[in-house]
């Protein structure tokens, strides 16, 4: 068996769907998650983990896409037009913009309908926001083009990285499927190393009454979409998905944008 196909089957098994047991004790405040743009190892399904991978062409454009997506949100899709910040959902982070009565622009072209039963439709960035990445190179340097295009700084947080799934060399010729090197991440430290992660970050005074974008990884995202949503999703590369609150004291919404 190839390293390569091991890998493969090393990234399924460790994604299936588990999750630790815990309690989820996170500020109430909505956030942006955002994945990094595409590398060379990505189109070969290879488990990238901590392995510090630039990203390809191809990377940098799904990083300009997520930067002219967000820089739109912040400009609600560039209405030429004031809008009003009419209501919250559990935070002031969180701004549902509606546009005023009768102050439409007849001569701008018609925008697609969007369903008003999904709070991302009319989601619209705040001017008080902040990026926040993980400190793997694919992660910085999309967050670079985004900080670039929002005119911010950037802010390296640590804990934000891929799960380690082991040197493969460790296993020798004893290697199976489902079986991970001895100095693999376990998936009970991995789970909790991100929900500490993005916990400190909500609740770091530095960014308090500041959207957050934070860029990070897809396992991180479909660990963390686990353990808010109770499922399991995935994520594009450069996709962005809007993390809600609920009234309920531990379900969150997790809305594409």
């Amino acid at each position: 068996m190839s390293a390569k196909h091991l890998f493969f089957i090393l990234m399924v098994y460790g994604l299936t769907g588990f999750c630790v047991s815990t309690t989820i004790d996170f500020p109430k405040e909505p956030f942006l998650f955002v994945r990094h743009g595409k590398t060379d190892w990505n189109p070969d399904a290879i488990h990238q983990g901590p392995t510090n991978l630039m990203i390809n062409s191809r990377g940098k454009e799904d990083a300009e896409k997520a930067a002219e997506r967000l820089f739109n949100l912040i400009y609600c899709d560039n209405l030429s037009t004031p809008l009003q910040h009419s209501q919250n959902y559990y935070s002031d982070q969180l701004i549902i913009a509606t546009r005023p009565e009768g102050s439409e622009n007849k001569n701008s072209e018609e925008k697609p309908t969007q369903s008003k039963t999904d709070p991302s439709s009319d989601f619209c960035l705040s001017q008080e926001y902040v990026i926040i990445s993980s400190a793997l190179k694919r992660a910085v340097q999309t967050a670079e083009i985004i900080a670039e295009k929002l005119q911010q700084p950037l802010n390296i947080m640590p804990g934000l990285h891929e799960r380690y799934y082991g040197d493969l060399k460790l296993l020798g010729n004893d290697a199976k499927e489902g079986v991970l090197p001895p100095d693999a991440e376990s998936e009970e430290s991995f789970q909790t190393r991100i929900y500490n992660s993005f916990a400190n970050i909500l609740k770091d005074d530095r960014f308090r009454g500041k959207q957050k974008i934070i860029i990070s990884h897809s396992c991180v995202f479909k660990k963390l979409s686990l353990l808010l949503t109770g499922t399991q999703q995935t994520i594009d590369y450069g996709g962005i998905v809007l993390f809600i609150p609920t009234e309920s004291a531990d379900t969150w919404t997790a809305q594409r944008l």
